[in-house]
């Protein structure tokens, strides 16, 4: 098994930001939105680490979305959780064709496509009994979806570190961490 190997300074840092913020507390069961990305697969190292060394237990899972096309291939992300002893569910969903249904002319399918695997995650989430979803999002990626809502929804607003859903669920992200910190995550 390749070990996976966290900055120490990422790790402090991380630890800080949870204790500050509250983000994971005993008891919890998160669910982790992965999609394959950087940012995505260094949150479930972190976790996993988290897990092994804070002084409070949680649980939490892996999950990606499978929008239901043509080709799609995950087994990379299963073989990648499975030797890190991550658990890892793909859901399977229609977001592909229920977006060629349903989406308005001149609509971005980047940005419908992101609500729907959102909205993915709250369900299986809420269907599994998980209390916090976790989102490998930082401060780049929510400086774009500010603006991303002012141009094109008329909205100036953004995504706080926790959000609380309407179903009683904590969403979580890592949004007080730059690019250049989830880029150099792992060394």
């Amino acid at each position: 098994m390749g070990k996976v190997v966290l900055n120490k300074k990422l790790t402090k840092i991380v630890g800080k930001f949870n204790v500050e913020h509250r983000l994971i507390q005993e008891g919890d069961r998160v669910l982790v939105g992965l999609s394959g990305g950087k940012d995505s697969l260094a949150l479930v190292h972190i976790l996993k680490y988290m897990q092994q060394h804070a002084p409070f237990s949680f649980e939490f899972e892996a999950c990606t979305i499978n929008y239901g096309m043509e080709d799609e291939n995950y087994s990379y992300l299963r073989d990648h959780c499975q030797e890190h002893n991550i658990k890892h569910t793909i859901y399977n969903t229609n977001i592909y064709k229920v977006a060629n249904e349903t989406i308005r002319e001149n609509s971005s399918f980047c940005s419908y496509f992101s609500r729907m695997r959102r909205g993915a995650l709250y369900s299986f989430a809420v269907e599994n009994g998980f209390n916090k979803v976790a989102l490998g999002h930082h401060f780049d990626d929510m400086v774009e979806s500010f603006f991303m809502n002012m141009f094109y929804n008329g909205t100036m607003r953004g995504m706080s570190p926790i959000y609380k859903t309407s179903k009683g669920f904590h969403l979580s992200s890592s949004n007080d961490f730059g690019k250049r910190e989830a880029t150099h995550l792992i060394c």
